[in-house]
């Protein structure tokens, strides 16, 4: 199974961004994620069998950190605003924090073989860009979304999920919680 560590967000925060997802162009070819699977992904970690899963968790229950809050405001795109491939909802508070945390988990989960990720970029991924879509509209779209707030959200813990990629989409489902120390 794939697995990724991840922060889940409150229902009023995916309602809220779920919301920013109707306001982008109808006609742009976007394949939006699903409220229920929005997330601020921490690492991914890829394919493991049910051995490693276990070391994962293992290792992972020496994670610590304090509790603390992430702000939710305008969008933003990879690998650019103006050529978007991914569109996602920015975090402008707590994100040294999340990024500190992604690195704990990376320093943690190194003597399992997993890479430290150097160049993480806290965000949740709204929606991904298909083929043929009209940059100038969606830059525009995203420039007009830039100042708007989604909310804040109390950071008190990260979950393992794994994902079943399916026709619609993919199904996470929730592995094992790590709360804050």
């Amino acid at each position: 199974m794939r697995l990724f560590t991840a922060v889940p967000l409150s229902k009023d925060i995916c309602l809220e961004l779920s919301r920013s997802q109707k306001d982008l162009p109808s006609d742009a070819p976007l394949r939006f994620v699903q409220k229920n699977n929005m997330h601020i992904t921490l690492r991914f970690l890829g394919l493991a069998d049910i051995n490693l899963q276990k070391r994962i968790v293992e290792s992972l229950r020496d994670v610590s950190f304090r509790e603390f809050s992430a702000i939710f405001e305008g969008l933003g795109a990879f690998p650019n605003p103006r050529r978007p491939k991914v569109i996602w909802a920015a975090i402008t508070g707590g994100a040294d924090e999340l990024y500190c945390l992604s690195q704990e988990i990376g320093s943690k989960l190194q003597a399992l073989g997993f890479d430290q990720d150097r160049r993480y970029h806290p965000h949740v991924t709204l929606a991904r860009v298909g083929a043929s879509p009209d940059f100038e509209i969606l830059h525009k779209a995203l420039t007009c979304e830039n100042q708007r707030r989604f909310g804040c959200l109390r950071v008190k813990g990260f979950g393992l999920y794994s994902s079943c990629p399916t026709k619609n989409g993919p199904i996470y489902k929730k592995i094992h919680d790590f709360p804050c120390l």
